[in-house]
């Protein structure tokens, strides 16, 4: 029996080299604050209250005019009124466009959850819709009933219909063709 002696290369790293991060590079760090409850809707907290994002919006000022007006000095800070209007104007936009992310997400949701029901009544298994074929064609192949399969996607495509507003998916082709 040959013993095999290889050396590892100079430039591979062991396992207590390189796995060194900042905490600012980490990506549980980074998860939360991406993810985050404290830190997605609110902007922190003060006096133990939270600060919400729907609520407040940032303002940058100068740490000069900051220390003015600490120090109890007559330093003035003046608002630009388009910038205030502009900053009300994008926050109400992105509220609106998370309100319309977050009800395509419970729709979508609704859709799956429908669909799941619907697969689990009549195949008596809990599967999703694109398992439905992969399942039917395994049961063909092994000599077993598929019809429950085959009825599920046949239930499904009648929901699609059914949310597409049409009776068959030939009334859609004609429209589109122009008959």
């Amino acid at each position: 029996m040959t013993t095999i002696n290889k050396k590892t290369p100079a430039g591979a790293t062991n396992t207590n080299e390189g796995n060194e991060q900042s905490e600012n590079n980490s990506v549980h760090t980074v998860y939360l604050l991406k993810h985050s409850e404290s830190t997605r809707h609110t902007f922190g907290t003060w006096g133990g209250e939270d600060l919400p994002r729907d609520k407040y919006f940032p303002v940058l000022i100068e740490c000069d005019a900051v220390a003015e007006i600490w120090n109890g000095s007559t330093g003035k800070i003046t608002f630009n009124a388009d910038c205030v209007e502009t900053m009300e104007a994008e926050a109400i936009k992105r509220r609106q466009s998370e309100q319309k992310l977050e009800q395509r997400r419970r729709d979508e949701a609704n859709r799956r959850r429908e669909e799941n029901e619907i697969i689990h009544r009549i195949t008596g298994m809990d599967l999703v819709r694109d398992d439905l074929v992969i399942f039917m064609t395994q049961a063909r192949r092994d000599g077993q009933d598929f019809q429950p399969f085959l009825d599920a996607l046949q239930a499904i495509d009648d929901l699609d219909l059914k949310r597409a507003g049409l009776t068959s998916w030939d009334d859609d082709l004609d429209e589109e063709e122009g008959n």
